[in-house]
């Protein structure tokens, strides 16, 4: 997993490689935009098999709202609801992508000046930012 690595006033501090939608952007092409921005790295979405309610693409019928095993599916793994406020809310969508360690971004370089990325295993990542 990608790590953004930065010191701050606070010390060191890490967070999961992420980004803002623009208008008009899906986001899916934001996901993979905004993350290669902040690593230098382009990377794709990766396939997940998962169980999801979203209904499969060549749905010919319309289906019971229940969730379903879908495989090979680049989908959001899950959605995180951030209160901003008394009346705000920011929904942020999580995906997973791979990274194409060999393969240098010219753009994401501007970005990945800014702070350190680092890779980690699942598991690592886990212990970062459990504490």
């Amino acid at each position: 997993m990608a790590i953004s690595r930065f010191e701050s006033e606070h010390g060191t501090n890490t967070s999961l490689a992420n980004g803002r939608r623009n208008c008009g952007e899906t986001r899916r092409v934001a996901a993979t935009c905004d993350i290669s921005e902040e690593t230098g790295f382009p990377c794709r979405l990766f396939p997940l098999n998962l169980a999801t309610r979203a209904p499969p693409t060549d749905e010919i019928e319309q289906l019971d709202d229940k969730a379903r095993f879908q495989t090979g599916i680049c989908e959001p793994l899950t959605l995180q609801v951030r209160r901003l406020g008394e009346s705000e809310v920011k929904l942020i969508w999580w995906y997973i992508e791979a990274v194409n360690e060999d393969q240098q971004d010219e753009k994401g370089m501007q970005e990945k000046n800014k702070f350190a990325v680092e890779f980690y295993s699942y598991s690592d990542v886990l212990s970062l930012h459990s504490r």
